[in-house]
Order: structure tokens, then C-alpha cells, then sequence
């Protein structure tokens, strides 16, 4: 098997919790990584979940952008999404008061529902990640996407004014930690016998 045929952590739990076979054997199996992300518990987690429940259920839907109401359609189906959007915003509080971000705890909770939704769909809707609109292959020109600035991505675009932005972009990157934080933990817990 070539290193790169190996699935990661994440594929491995999203087929996990997927799975009608929990039972605990000599190899390791499903029920190993179910088990190492319940001791890995905590905000890192609740994002791990969210984002592998809004893959899987986003699969179902639709491959291409998500319109609004797909989205909406998707977001109502996540069982981790109360927990997770509550946990997420009790961290930004304490990372607004941290950073010195001096805003009200409702702008705080507001921009946490914004930054959960590019967390989980990054991609910008209006050139679908290309960072480009328009195409040869359609007889059009290119022409460098607007909204995203050609990055193809929604993520530095979170917020109005510089201020919003740099905190967004301070707890999207504190998420990213948090995911890469679990699948450390998760590693070592399914090497360790």
C-alpha cells in the first residue's frame, strides 16, 4: 500500500461513525477511532464532528456550490452544530476579551456564525473556488473574482471593518489549530496499544 493510499484520521472517523460494526478486536478497527476522538473530547472535537457531518451530508446534496437553501437544508440535519456554535462562541468571547477585540458579546456571537460557515464551506460561492469568473473554455474572459480577490477562498473576507477581520481570521486560525490539535491526539491514541 503507498503511503498516500492511507486514509487520514478524518476519513477514518467519518467512516466510523458510519459504521454498523463497533466491535472491539485485536486489530484496530472503527470502534478504536470512535473511541480515541471521545478522549479528545472538547471544542477541537466538536469541530471535527461538524465538519465531517456537514462533508457527509453536503455529499448528499450537492458536489458544486451550495446555494442558500441547500445550505440551510444541510445545516438543518447536523445533530453537532447547537453544540459546537455554543462551545465556538464561548471560546470568541474569551478570545475577544484576550485580544482585546471590544465589542459587544452579540457582534462577538455574530461573527462566530459567519466564521462556522466559512469554516465549514470555504470555498467562494461566486467564482466556486476558482478565483475567477468567465473561461475560455466557455468563449468568456477571465476575469479575477471580486468578492474573494482572486484567492478563491471566503476566509479573509469575514467581518466590515479591519478589526472584524483580523479577529475573524485570528479564531479561524485558532479552529484550525484546534482540528489539527485532535488529529495529533487521535494519532497517537490509535498507535498507542
Amino acid at each position: 500500500m503507498i503511503a498516500e493510499d492511507k486514509p487520514t484520521i478524518a476519513e477514518r472517523y467519518s467512516r466510523a461513525i458510519e459504521s454498523s460494526d463497533l466491535r472491539v478486536r485485536e486489530t484496530r478497527g472503527d470502534v478504536d477511532v470512535l473511541i480515541a476522538a471521545g478522549w479528545a473530547e472538547g471544542l477541537g472535537t466538536l469541530l471535527y464532528r461538524l465538519q465531517v457531518e456537514f462533508d457527509g451530508v453536503r455529499a448528499d446534496v450537492r458536489r458544486g456550490p451550495l446555494n442558500q437553501t441547500e445550505r440551510l437544508l444541510i445545516l438543518s440535519q447536523l445533530k453537532t452544530l447547537p453544540a459546537a456554535r455554543e462551545a465556538l462562541g464561548h471560546f470568541a468571547i474569551q478570545q475577544a476579551t484576550r485580544q482585546r477585540f471590544m465589542q459587544p458579546d452579540t457582534v462577538v456571537l455574530k461573527l462566530v456564525g459567519k466564521v462556522l460557515d466559512v469554516f465549514l464551506d470555504p470555498l467562494c460561492h461566486h467564482c466556486e473556488g476558482r478565483g475567477f469568473t468567465g473561461g475560455s473554455h466557455r468563449g468568456e474572459k477571465r476575469v479575477l473574482c471580486q468578492p474573494c480577490g482572486g484567492s478563491g477562498h471566503r476566509r479573509q473576507h469575514i467581518g466590515r471593518t479591519d478589526q472584524e477581520h483580523a479577529f475573524t481570521a485570528s479564531l479561524l486560525t485558532a479552529m484550525d489549530c484546534k482540528l489539527a490539535e485532535v488529529s495529533a491526539e487521535m494519532r497517537r491514541m490509535m498507535r498507542t496499544p
